[in-house]
């Protein structure tokens, strides 16, 4: 049953996902903060890697990615998000903040080297000082 709900709860997920899911906003020094809502799964992650691509391609160097709404990231989502923070910091040597990420999550991110690559922080205002 539990498998169950989360399958639902990630179809309709999927199905928001531009209106609801992704809500980014271009600071006044034109670095992308990106503020996940929901669940990071495997679609999640894949429309999330394509958000990034305008962005690179008209130069911006610098982002931040803000967890604080995210309730669940499965193991598909952490693949998705390993291969965005690769991409971005070690292909195009861009820089990409995390900020809010919990406890657990951090974890999970450690574990499989995310944050070998990139780094949390508590506020965007000490993410931007790095």
């Amino acid at each position: 049953a539990a498998a169950g709900s989360r399958c639902h709860f990630f179809a309709g997920f999927r199905q928001n996902i531009s209106k609801q899911a992704l809500k980014h906003e271009f600071s006044e020094v034109w670095q992308p903060t990106v503020m996940l809502v929901g669940c990071l799964g495997a679609i999640a992650g894949w429309v999330l890697r394509g958000f990034f691509a305008s962005p690179l391609q008209k130069g911006i160097r610098r982002f931040v990615l803000y967890f604080t709404g995210t309730s669940i990231i499965n193991s598909q989502g952490i693949t998705q998000l390993l291969g965005l923070v690769e991409e971005i910091m070690c292909d195009r040597k861009e820089t990409l903040s995390f900020v809010g990420v919990s406890a657990l999550y951090l974890d999970a991110f450690r574990a499989v080297g995310v944050l070998k690559l990139t780094k949390d922080f508590p506020d965007e205002a000490t993410a931007l000082k790095q």
